[in-house]
């Protein structure tokens, strides 16, 4: 085995120990787990008014991509729908058979495109 591999075992080895002693003795660590609330930094409100200003300024952008990407999903949606499943199927099935052999190449004797 590489040294290199034995000093991150090491290293992962003794991470685990050190995680499971603090396991077991976090009862007996309460002023060590516990984070007092006067050095809490409050950015709850500041960065809710950033988030406001921010989609109230850029929203009309996002909202023209979402529009874009729902034209898309709503055209390939209704491509979808307006060919019955088993037209699907034979599309799917031959487009991978068709794309490996090139044309003018039969891939298989199954395949649809061996005939094309």
């Amino acid at each position: 085995m590489d040294t290199s591999h034995n000093r991150s075992l090491i290293v992962w080895a003794s991470v685990t120990v050190l995680v499971a002693v603090l396991v077991l003795f976090a009862s007996y660590l309460g002023p060590l787990v516990t984070f007092p609330d006067a050095m809490v930094i409050p950015v709850t409100d500041p960065m809710n008014i950033a988030m406001r200003w921010f989609v109230d300024t850029f929203g009309w952008f996002f909202k023209a991509i979402a529009w874009l990407f729902d034209w898309n999903i709503l055209f390939a949606k209704s491509l979808l729908h307006s060919l019955p499943w088993a037209a699907w199927f034979v599309v799917g099935r031959s487009t991978p058979h068709c794309a490996q052999a090139g044309p003018g190449w039969p891939s298989s004797p199954d395949s649809a495109c061996s005939t094309w």
